[in-house]
């Protein structure tokens, strides 16, 4: 690849899945949104600045050189919280030492702190999966998606006679995925990052409060209570682990 590839500002998308000669990238423009490299078998160095969608299905010489958490990091460090949401998708069957708390099945349930909107050191949640072909689907289209909710779920309100009844708030933050063009050989990790903007825009005041059906209620009591559900659903894959 030529290096005056930096030059192209207003790249956007850059797609190079299957070039097997492919060795090395240079660095990348920092505008460019998405880069697809699935099944560059020979590549090994890729000089990955700012991506909002960084794919690399079966690039396992490059996995050998880079992993998820360094990429997790740079894109931290450079973009913190302006960057509202990205995934990564590569080799990998170790989970990065970031992530600490294990779920069953393919569901996390992450109870938000108290005044996150507020906390300028709380910068975002990154979840991750590691999945693998489903043997039983290997003519099946291969297809990894998922959906995040924060829940306002159970809280209780008050109504103007001093009864305790339950509110539900429930609000989609994400719902999307990537379909494989063909076959995974190895596990992968799917790692998905979102920014606190993303969760909770700044010029949305309308989620600070539960809604009800009560007409009566007015604000929720247990501010406590608001729960990022994050779901993992899978195609002709398996999802073998999911961490937070």
């Amino acid at each position: 690849m030529p290096a005056s590839l930096t030059r192209l500002s207003k790249l956007q998308f850059l797609g190079l899945s299957y070039c097997k000669m492919l060795k090395s990238l240079p660095e990348i423009p920092r505008r460019v949104g998405q880069v697809w490299i699935d099944g560059c078998s020979s590549l090994e160095v890729c000089n990955l600045v700012d991506s909002a969608a960084f794919r690399a299905i079966n690039c396992f010489k490059l996995a050998e050189n880079m992993n998820a958490l360094t990429l997790l990091k740079k894109e931290l460090k450079a973009f913190a919280n302006s960057r509202k949401m990205f995934d990564i998708m590569m080799p990998g069957s170790e989970i990065p030492e970031w992530f600490s708390n294990q779920e069953s099945g393919s569901l996390i349930m992450i109870r938000l702190p108290i005044n996150l909107r507020r906390d300028s050191q709380w910068i975002g949640v990154a979840c991750c999966c590691i999945f693998s072909s489903n043997d039983a689907s290997r003519d099946e289209k291969q297809r990894i998606s998922c959906r995040a909710y924060i829940y306002c779920r159970n809280s209780e309100q008050a109504s103007c006679n001093r009864s305790i009844f339950r509110g539900r708030n429930d609000r989609r933050i994400d719902w999307s995925g990537w379909g494989l063009r063909e076959p995974i050989m190895k596990d992968h990790l799917f790692l998905r990052y979102w920014s606190r903007d993303k969760l909770y825009p700044s010029s949305e005041n309308k989620y600070d409060d539960c809604e009800t059906t009560n007409l009566w209620a007015t604000h929720c009591l247990d501010k406590k209570c608001d729960e990022l559900n994050v779901s993992f659903s899978e195609r002709g894959v398996k999802v073998k682990e999911v961490w937070f």
